[in-house]
């Protein structure tokens, strides 16, 4: 069966079997957790090729002309309460399924309200390169190792 965004869910691991499933263990809620789909290589490879297919990285932060507005958020010294107000201001649906692409293997799914969250576990400074997207490319977030978020949208 060919993946696509429709029947991706279906190409999950184990909660254990995420690369990064320690990142959560201590802080995540059960409930939090049932809504997050971590991808198998398959479904990460899927994520991989699709954000290759628009080109989206070929220019730092995005390609240009792909989103109308770029907007840069410095995560540096702020409070965790200021970055999430700015996540829930860019992500208006938070029961919306949201898509995390890390690299090749390591990509997964969850809701806009969980990734606002624990956004913190999602992402780790001076590691990190997180894209962050909805399936129609109408915005993405690139989270930056060195603590910028860059938030482009159609």
């Amino acid at each position: 069966m060919e993946i696509e965004f429709d029947n991706l869910s279906q190409k999950t691991v184990s909660f254990s079997e995420f690369p990064l499933s320690w990142r959560f263990e201590s802080t995540t809620s059960q409930e939090d957790l049932e809504g997050f789909l971590p991808l198998s290589q398959d479904g990460s490879v899927f994520l991989s090729k699709f954000l290759k297919s628009k080109n989206l990285h070929d220019s730092f932060p995005f390609r240009s002309g792909i989103f109308k507005n770029i907007e840069l958020f410095n995560t540096v010294n702020r409070q965790s309460v200021e970055v999430r107000d700015w996540l829930s201001s860019k992500l208006k649906d938070p029961d919306k399924a949201i898509y995390l692409h890390w690299d090749l293997i390591t990509s997964a799914i969850v809701t806009s309200k969980t990734f606002v969250k624990y956004y913190d576990d999602f992402r780790y400074l001076d590691s990190d390169d997180l894209t962050v997207f909805d399936k129609e490319l109408n915005w993405a977030f690139l989270f930056f190792h060195t603590g910028q978020i860059y938030f482009g949208e159609t």
